[in-house]
Formats: C-alpha cells, structure tokens, sequence
C-alpha cells in the first residue's frame, strides 16, 4: 500500500526573521521583568532597613537623653570625689559613643548611596533594553523621546523623568505623552510627589489597554482607563496612601 508523504510547509526567509524577532522581544521582556522585581526588592528591603533602624534611634535617643551629662563634669561643681569620677568616666564614654555613632551614620549613608547608585544602574539599563527594542518596531520613538525629554528638563521635572524610567511600560508612556501634550504639562505642574502617581497611574491605565503598535498619535479615549485588575496591592490605594508608602511614611 503506498503511503502519502505529507508535505511541509516552506518556511520562508521574511517568516523566520519575525519568529528570530518575536523571540528576541519576548526574551529581552523576561529580562526586563526580571531586573524590574530585583529593583522592587531592594528598594523595599531599604526601605525597610531605613524605617526599623530610625526607629530604633529615636528610641536610644530617647533613653539617653533623660541619663547623659550635658556638659563635661567640673571638679569645682563637686563635693564628692567618688561621684565626680563617675560622672567623668559617664562623660568619656558619651564622647566614645558619639564618635561611634557618627562613623555610623557615615557608614550607612555612604551605603545608602551605593544601593540607590546601583538601583539607577539597574533602572538606566532596563529601559536602554525597552528602547532598543522599541526603536527596531518604531524609529519614530527616537523623536517622541527627544521631544518628552526636552520637555521635562526644561522644567526641571525629575520625579517625572524618573518615575517614568522605573515604569513597566516606560516608551509607552513616552509614545503616549508625547501624542498629548495638555496630559504632559498638567503633570509637570503638579507637586513632585504627585507627578511620580500621576506616571504611576498612566503606567496603571497603559497596562489594561490592549497591546497595539503605539507611534507618536495621542491615544483614543477610554470611558474607564485601567479598569482592567492589576496585579499590585498599590492599585487599591487613594493617592494620598500611594504618596505616603512610595515616600516612606508606611
């Protein structure tokens, strides 16, 4: 009996060069995913660090301030030799501690600093992944970039350079705001911390919407924007709590 031999498919050159590409995009997605929960990590393991250990100060503090010597003891303010060498060797050790405390504070400071340093590392090559990738799918991003960015430092706004640079869906937004300039200056007029939740809840509203090549024309208009459920617990909060965990107070 003779067998039909199935017949593949021919598998052409411009077919394989959009697999080859859909490939490396969802690759560099995982990536940019992953860098982005490490960033979100650290900064809430600083935060929290940041939060017990001044906790922890103003409670020593506290205590000390109600047992320390204000003042180096004078030999002529004492008519006890006994208590005039406690109190010296109180205040020796007080010294010793402040100088202690101060090497400290040095010391957490300029580790503060590394961390946020390598935070900005982390966020710089996140994105420069982001607009590589969008670059290849829309050379017009190069000019919406040039325009938002241009825009933002001529007003001095970093919390909103910033906030959109940590964004998940950073060149969206630039795509976006730069397709709306009234929705751009209304959030470079607002108070910085508010600027930062106004990016936040763009990056919010982008993410429900359906994926579609974005160039530099001003979205439509949704009747509910992020009405879809993200998956983050800040997407329950009002803006004033959002303001409050983003800066610290929580």
């Amino acid at each position: 009996m003779e067998t039909e031999q199935e017949t593949k498919p021919e598998v052409t050159p411009e077919a394989k060069a959009a697999e080859e590409k859909k490939a490396s995009e969802e690759k560099a997605e995982s990536y940019s995913r992953r860098v982005q929960k490490s960033i979100d990590r650290a900064t809430g393991q600083a935060r929290e660090a940041e939060r017990q250990l001044e906790a922890a100060n103003q409670r020593i503090t506290a205590l000390e301030e109600k047992t320390q010597l204000k003042a180096e003891p004078d030999p002529d303010d004492y008519s006890d030799h006994t208590k005039l060498v406690e109190d010296q060797q109180q205040w020796k050790e007080q010294e010793t501690a402040k100088i202690r405390n101060d090497e400290r504070q040095k010391i957490q400071q300029e580790n503060s600093e590394r961390q946020w340093q390598q935070q900005q590392q982390e966020v710089s090559a996140k994105y420069a992944m982001k607009r590589d990738t969008e670059l290849k799918k829309d050379a017009a991003f190069g000019t919406a970039e040039t325009n938002v960015g241009g825009f933002l430092n001529s007003y001095g706004a970093v919390k909103t350079r910033d906030a959109i640079l940590k964004a998940n869906n950073s060149t969206e937004i630039i795509k976006h705001l730069n397709g709306d300039s009234e929705k751009l200056q209304g959030i470079v007029n607002l108070a910085p911390e508010d600027q930062m939740y106004a990016i936040w809840e763009l990056d919010k509203e982008l993410e429900a919407e359906p994926v579609k090549k974005v160039s530099t024309a001003p979205d439509p208009a949704r009747d509910k924007p992020g009405s879809a459920p993200i998956n983050t617990n800040d997407a329950q909060l009002s803006q004033f709590d959002f303001n409050r965990k983003h800066n610290g107070f929580t």
